[in-house]
C-alpha cells in the first residue's frame, strides 16, 4: 500500500484513484463489449507491450535481451511509448516495432478504435505483459485487442493505482498465466530476476548497456571536449530542485573541473536551466536545450565525461553507461528507479535529504501545489554534500 500521511496525501492518492477508476471502468466496459479476449494462431512472435516512461524502458532492456535468448526462435515485436520508440530502433533488440501515444490511449475514444482496428493486422503470437505497473486502459487493453495464441503476464506490483477488483477480474479473463511480484515495490531488476526462472531464463544480461555504448551513433555537432552535461528535466515541477541550489553546485564543478557544461532537454526546460547557469561564464556553457533529438541527447551523453541532473530516465542512461552521473533526488519513487540494487557495478551518486515519508508515491502529506517543489526536493540544499564530492573526485580521476 502506497504511504498516506494525512489529510493531503490521501486527498492527492484519492483524486489520482479517482481518474484511474474512470478511465478502467471505461477500457473494462469496452472490453466486455467487444466479446472476449482476440485469439490467433501462434506465427511465432513474441509481443512486448511497453508504453511507460523513458527510464522504465531503459531498465527493462536486461531482460529483453535476456528474452530474445530465452525465446531464440521467436521475432519480438515491441509495442512502444512514441517518446522513445527511436531509441528502441537504435537498440537492436526488436524486430517491429509499432509506436503508440498513451496519453491518446487514455483519453481519446477514437484513437483506441484506430488503434484497435491496427492492431488486427499485427502478427499474432505469444504475447508476454511485464509492466509492472500494468495499466487496465493501456497494456492491458493492447493485450486484450492484440491478436494471440497466448497471454501471459506479471502481476500489478503493489503500488499500482488500479482498482484491485477490476485487476483481479481482467487478469483472470485476459492472461493465462500471470506470476506473482513481491509484496513490496523492490527495484524493477529484482522482480526480473524472480520471474526469469519461470521462462527457464538465466540472470539478466546486464550487458547489453555496453553492447549499446559501443554501437551507439556518434553526435554529428561538434562539442567541446571533454564535457560535462547538465540534464534540467524532471516529469513535474515538484520534482525540480531549487535553482539556487544547481547554481551552487555547478559553480563548484566549474572551479574544480574547469569542465564547459552542455545543457540538454526540451524548450520547455529552457527557462529553468538558465536560471540555473546565469552566474557561470559563457565559454562554460554550451546550450543546446531543444536543439537535440532523443537519440541525439544520447549520443551526446554517450562522449560526456560526467552526468548531473535531477532523477530522469536520461539520469539511468548516464548512469548505466558508467558515467559519474549525480542525481538530485526527493524520496516519492525512493528505491522504485533509484538507487540501483548494490550488485550491479555502476552506481550513481545521489544527493538526497532522508525524510520519513519516503516511498509516498508523489503524494506529498505537507502540500496541495504541484507547482513547486515538494519538502524533499525543495530542502535538498540541507542535504549531506558527501555525494557531491565523491562524484567531483571521480570525474577528476576521469580527467
Amino acid at each position: 500500500m502506497i504511504f498516506v500521511g494525512n489529510w493531503r496525501s490521501a486527498l492527492r492518492q484519492g483524486e489520482a484513484r479517482g481518474r484511474v477508476f474512470l478511465r478502467s471502468g471505461w477500457a473494462v466496459g469496452e472490453m466486455l463489449l467487444s466479446g472476449r479476449p482476440r485469439r490467433s494462431s501462434d506465427a511465432g512472435w513474441l509481443i512486448l507491450p511497453r508504453l511507460d516512461g523513458i527510464g522504465d524502458f531503459w531498465l527493462w532492456l536486461p531482460l529483453v535481451a535476456t528474452l530474445k535468448k530465452a525465446f531464440p526462435d521467436r521475432k519480438i515485436h515491441l509495442l512502444a511509448n512514441s517518446l522513445w520508440a527511436d531509441l528502441a530502433r537504435f537498440t537492436g533488440l526488436f524486430d517491429k516495432i509499432t509506436p503508440l501515444v498513451p496519453q491518446k490511449l487514455l483519453r481519446s475514444p477514437t484513437y483506441r478504435r484506430q488503434t484497435w482496428t491496427l492492431l488486427k493486422k499485427e502478427p499474432p503470437g505469444l504475447l508476454l505483459n511485464t509492466t509492472l505497473r500494468r495499466r487496465i486502459a493501456v497494456e492491458d487493453s493492447l493485450a486484450w485487442f492484440y491478436p494471440a495464441s497466448e497471454r501471459w503476464a506479471l502481476r500489478r506490483s503493489p503500488d499500482a493505482l488500479e482498482p484491485p477488483y477490476l485487476a483481479r477480474a481482467i487478469d483472470t479473463l485476459l492472461y493465462d498465466k500471470a506470476w506473482p511480484t513481491s509484496s513490496s515495490p523492490p527495484h524493477p531488476w529484482k522482480v526480473y530476476e524472480e520471474f526469469l526462472p519461470h521462462l527457464g531464463g538465466a540472470g539478466l544480461d546486464y550487458g547489453i548497456y555496453a553492447a549499446l555504448h559501443a554501437s551507439w551513433p556518434k553526435l554529428l555537432m561538434e562539442l567541446p571536449k571533454p564535457y560535462l552535461i547538465f540534464l534540467p528535466g524532471a516529469a513535474a515541477p515538484y520534482r525540480k530542485p531549487q535553482p539556487t541550489l544547481i547554481r551552487h553546485l555547478l559553480e563548484q564543478a566549474w572551479e574544480t573541473l574547469r569542465l564547459p557544461l552542455v545543457l540538454l532537454g526540451t524548450p520547455y526546460e529552457s527557462s529553468y536551466a538558465q536560471a540555473t547557469t546565469t552566474s557561470l561564464p559563457s565559454r562554460a556553457i554550451s546550450d543546446l536545450i531543444g536543439r537535440t533529438s532523443l537519440v541525439e541527447t544520447v549520443s551526446a551523453i554517450m562522449h560526456a565525461e560526467a552526468v548531473i541532473g535531477p532523477e530522469t530516465g536520461l539520469t539511468h542512461i548516464a548512469a548505466t553507461w558508467g558515467k559519474p552521473t549525480l542525481v538530485l533526488m526527493g524520496g516519492g519513487h525512493w528505491g522504485r528507479f533509484f538507487p540501483y540494487p548494490a550488485s550491479f557495478p555502476h552506481q550513481p551518486f545521489i544527493l538526497h535529504r532522508p525524510m520519513s515519508c519516503y516511498g509516498c508515491g508523489w503524494f506529498c502529506q505537507y502540500t496541495l501545489s504541484q507547482k513547486t517543489p515538494y519538502p524533499c526536493i525543495a530542502t535538498l540544499e540541507q542535504a549531506p554534500m558527501e555525494p557531491f564530492y565523491h562524484w567531483l573526485r571521480a570525474v577528476s580521476a576521469r580527467k
